[in-house]
Order: C-alpha cells, then structure tokens, then sequence
C-alpha cells in the first residue's frame, strides 16, 4: 500500500509548492457547510468575484479570508461568511486576492496541523521519546502509550474522527485510538524496506501530533 501511497503523497506536496500562493486552508468554520472547516480552497488570482461567489481577500492584519462576495460598490467589496451573523468591513478592490473556483473538504487538516507551534512541539517530543528506546523495546512502548494518549485525549476533535459526518460522531473516539494504533503497528513491520518505515513513522507522529493539537485547543477555548 505505501508503494502506492508515497508518490501520491509526493505529488500533492510538489502541487502544493508549485501551486502554494493559489491554494489556502480555511480554518474557521465561518463558511460552513458549504466549505467545511479545515477544507483546502483553490483561488484564481486576479478574478474578481461575481456577488453571490466565493473569493479571498486580505484582512486588516493581512490574513487571507474566503468568504462569500454579497455586493461591490465604487471600488469596496463586502463579503460575509455563511455561518457568520453579520457581514464584514468593507474591502479595497486591492485587497481582494481572486475567486474561489474549487475546495476540498478537510483535507487542509494536514497541513494545519503540520504547521501548528502544538504539532510541531509534539513531533519533537515523540521523536525524542523514540530515540531513547532501548534495546528491549520499553522506548516502542512509550511511544505507543504516548499515541494512545493522545487520541484518547482528542476525543472525537481529533483525526481522522474529525472528518467524520455528524451521523457517525459517536465511533470518533474509537477511530482515533484504532488509527494511531494501527499506525505504530504498520511502522513496526519488520517487512518495510527503510523509505516506507520512514513514512509510516513520520504518519503515526502526525496522528499523535494532530491529536495533541485538536485536544489542547479545546482545552484552551474551554479555559477562555
């Protein structure tokens, strides 16, 4: 399967770069449900949008928001995000990036996660815990203890229970631990040649890390 898998995954990576300042993650739920939280979202830039379309614009503080175009009027765009009650301060003609002309739902739940301070603390620790294995394979254990941690402290925030539709919410949790574990348990095949252990470990963090990240931003938006 990782045969498979890898030049997949090679070829979205080499679009992403290619593609990169056409190609944002939404990461708020403002637009849902017609794009889900976490989708990645493809822009022409240069195209302004038709009201009643979906475009990008730079924000105040310069962050890109995709939101939906309700009117333009001498040279000021309003847009409003489906979800959101009110719509948002009028935008310069300079501002606006383009038009939304295709989205992938939940997939930017990788990349978010992978460039996330949380993750990326996580992948630190776990890579460290890893390297301190010893040769009775205690180190494994930790490694597998701190994955099944982790996802059972997601819940069902974390992934892959967080692509889940709503029907099936309940199993999230279950998921999450039975990923994480099959996971570890496919980057400990004796079997693997040297480049697909790489990849199934480097597969198995990013779960943990993915994990850790959802279940500390609940924490925190509890505590706020």
């Amino acid at each position: 399967m990782l045969r498979v898998l890898l030049p997949l995954v090679a070829v979205v990576l080499a679009t992403y770069v290619l593609l990169g300042p056409f190609i944002y993650v939404v990461r708020s739920s403002s637009m849902e449900p017609s794009i889900p939280q976490y989708s990645y979202v493809f822009v022409q830039r240069g195209t302004r949008p038709l009201p009643g379309e979906v475009g990008a614009y730079l924000d105040e503080r310069g962050r890109v928001i995709v939101h939906r175009l309700l009117e333009e009027s001498g040279g000021l765009f309003v847009f409003k995000g489906d979800a959101n009650p009110a719509s948002d301060p009028p935008v310069e003609d300079r501002k606006v990036l383009g038009r939304v002309v295709a989205v992938i739902p939940r997939l930017g739940i990788f990349s978010a996660t992978l460039w996330s301070p949380l993750a990326l603390a996580g992948l630190f620790a776990l890579f460290a815990a890893g390297k301190g294995q010893s040769s009775n394979g205690s180190g494994n254990k930790v490694v597998l203890a701190l994955g099944m941690v982790s996802a059972a402290f997601a819940g069902g925030r974390g992934f892959p229970s967080l692509i889940l539709p709503q029907a099936l919410s309940s199993v999230g949790p279950a998921l999450n631990l039975l990923t994480v574990y099959a996971a570890y348990k496919l980057g400990s095949d004796a079997s693997l040649s040297r480049l697909e252990k790489v990849a199934a470990e480097i597969a198995y963090l990013l779960l943990v890390a993915s994990s850790l990240a959802h279940g500390l931003r609940w924490v925190m938006s509890l505590a706020a």
